[in-house]
C-alpha cells in the first residue's frame, strides 16, 4: 500500500478504493483457508489410511501381524 499512497496521494480516492480491495480480498482468502482448514480437521480422523499412500500404509500395516 505504501507505492500505491506514493503514486495516488494518502487522500486519494484510488488509494482508499484500493486499500478496500486488498483488504477485502485478504479477508475472502483466510475465510477460504479456514473453512478448508475446517473441513480438513473434520473429515481427517474418518479418512485416515484414505489419503495418499493409505494403501501402502495398510499393505505394511496387514504384512506385519
Amino acid at each position: 500500500m505504501g507505492y500505491i499512497s506514493a503514486g495516488y496521494g494518502q487522500d486519494s480516492r484510488v488509494t482508499s478504493s484500493l486499500a478496500w480491495m486488498v483488504w477485502m480480498s485478504t479477508m475472502i482468502v483466510i475465510s477460504m483457508v479456514a473453512v478448508s482448514f475446517g473441513s480438513y480437521a473434520a473429515n481427517g480422523a474418518d479418512q485416515a489410511g484414505k489419503g495418499r499412500g493409505g494403501a501402502a500404509r495398510r499393505h505394511l500395516i496387514l504384512s506385519r501381524g
